[in-house]
C-alpha cells in the first residue's frame, strides 16, 4: 500500500520521535525494529521504506539534534554579536573608547 506524501512525513517523523524517545529511555541496541513499527503503526516491512536500516534511524535521529544545537547556537551568537555591536556602538556616541 503506498502512503500520500503526507502520511510518509508523518511516519517520519513519528519514526524519528520514536527512535529518540527509545534511545533515551531504553538505548539504541535494545530497541528493535519491532518495537517502532508497533509505536508507530506501520509494518515491519514499510519501515524499510523509510529507513534502509536502525542504525541509519538513529544516525538521522542523531543529525536532527546537531541541526537544532546548531541553529539554537548560531541564533545565541547572533545575539550576543548584536548586543556587543549595540553596546559598542552607543559607548562610541558618547565619546568613549573601547
Amino acid at each position: 500500500m503506498a502512503f500520500t506524501e503526507q502520511k510518509n512525513a508523518m511516519i517520519r517523523k513519528d519514526s524519528l520521535d520514536e527512535a529518540l524517545r527509545c534511545a533515551v529511555t531504553i538505548g539504541m541496541r535494545k530497541t528493535s525494529v519491532e518495537q517502532l513499527t508497533e509505536a508507530v503503526g506501520i509494518a515491519k516491512g514499510s519501515f524499510y521504506k523509510f529507513f534502509p536500516s536502525k542504525e541509519l534511524l538513529f544516525f538521522a535521529v542523531l543529525e536532527n539534534i546537531h541541526a537544532e544545537t546548531y541553529a539554537v547556537a548560531e541564533k545565541a551568537l547572533h545575539a550576543i554579536g548584536e548586543g556587543i555591536k549595540d553596546a559598542a556602538e552607543g559607548k562610541k556616541n558618547k565619546g568613549h573608547k573601547f
